[in-house]
């Protein structure tokens, strides 16, 4: 029994590969059951959705048919809604208000010391020019 080197490599290379081979198609084995497993999750996975379509379906329609405990509860909203946007409107007049009335009576009475002021001022010049004249008049 001779074994020649050649033959001897070629055997070997032969097993090396034929076990890389097996490797290869028991990974391709996987893979393919954890397709078809994927695959058999995916109908479970529409009949999910298709559960959720119909509750939100049924939503829909209880929303339409206006069921009553529904409408107690929008027209609690909508009394509250309206509440606050009526405070809100009173608020907001109320603060208009007093910033007017703040600026314009600080103006007025500003205004009004100056006026007075001015009145004050021209009415003793008035006379003092009255007096001017008069004593003019009594000195020709």
């Amino acid at each position: 029994m001779e074994i020649k080197g050649e033959d001897f490599i070629k055997k070997v290379q032969l097993k090396q590969e034929k076990s890389e081979i097996e490797q290869r198609l028991n990974e391709i084995k996987s893979s393919e059951s954890q397709f078809q497993e994927e695959a058999q999750q995916r109908p479970s996975q529409s009949q999910l959705d298709r559960e959720i379509e119909i509750q939100e379906e049924r939503e829909y329609s209880d929303i339409m048919l206006g069921k009553s405990s529904t409408n107690e509860q929008n027209k609690k909203k909508y009394l509250v809604l309206g509440l606050i946007l009526v405070i809100l409107f009173l608020l907001t007049i109320i603060i208009i208000r007093l910033l007017t009335n703040d600026s314009t009576s600080n103006d007025s009475f500003t205004n009004d010391n100056e006026q007075t002021q001015q009145e004050l001022s021209g009415n003793e010049n008035i006379e003092e020019q009255y007096q001017k004249i008069i004593n003019e008049k009594l000195k020709i």
